[in-house]
């Protein structure tokens, strides 16, 4: 748990930063900006303009609304599954299988028991060799990036309803809302997938180290 929490300070900054860049992408779908191509200026119409003010709400909302979701509510959301969500519940079964690093005869003697068959006892087994290899580089990288895609999606989802709320409170044209909203889901989606395979990634790493350690 301290392992995450300090990948996740880590990525803290990308995530002030990624909130920043959807501020100015909702002042510019409600004209709260303008764009002059000519010269790259950006200038604010007015800096006590109540689009600017909702800014404000929305980061601090964000962030406070991404503590309140769960690291296994977030897990279902991404990887579109009700039950045993994390990638770790399909390590043996579905990850070691399709990643070509891990030879199932070197699984088989890690395992001469068995190879872990049911997602518990998959995720069990997967997570005493995370505890072993968590510091590995290949391992962190893999980790980090996993948290991040994931928070940054589940950033996403929380400022559709947000980002709605306010461009109504404002008055902004439908036909603005929409294309803000379409964009908003496109990056949620474009987070979630590349989370789900940073997450199996992240998974069959632990895995790999475990292997080449044997050998």
């Amino acid at each position: 748990m301290k392992k995450e929490k300090s990948i996740k300070s880590g990525n803290r900054i990308t995530l002030v930063g990624f909130l920043i860049a959807n501020y100015f992408i909702f002042l510019f779908f409600s004209k709260g900006i303008e764009f002059d191509f000519n010269n790259l200026n950006i200038a604010s119409k007015d800096l006590l303009d109540p689009k600017l003010i909702s800014f404000s709400l929305i980061y601090a909302l964000s962030i406070v609304l991404e503590g309140i979701i769960s690291s296994n509510l977030k897990a279902k959301l991404l990887f579109f599954r009700i039950n045993n969500p994390l990638p770790g519940f399909r390590a043996f079964s579905v990850i070691a299988e399709d990643d070509p690093r891990i030879d199932s005869k070197a699984l088989k003697k890690l395992y001469p028991k068995g190879i872990p068959k049911t997602p518990d006892q998959e995720n069990a087994e997967w997570y005493k060799l995370y505890r072993k290899h968590s510091t590995s580089q290949t391992v962190l990288e893999a980790h980090k990036a996993f948290l991040l895609t994931r928070d940054l999606a589940s950033l996403t989802l929380l400022l559709i309803p947000i980002s709605i709320v306010f461009h109504i409170i404002i008055g902004v044209q439908v036909i603005a809302i929409l294309t803000n909203i379409l964009l908003l889901v496109f990056i949620f989606f474009a987070c979630a997938f590349s989370s789900r395979n940073y997450g199996g990634n992240f998974v069959a790493n632990v895995i790999v180290e475990e292997i080449q350690k044997l050998k």
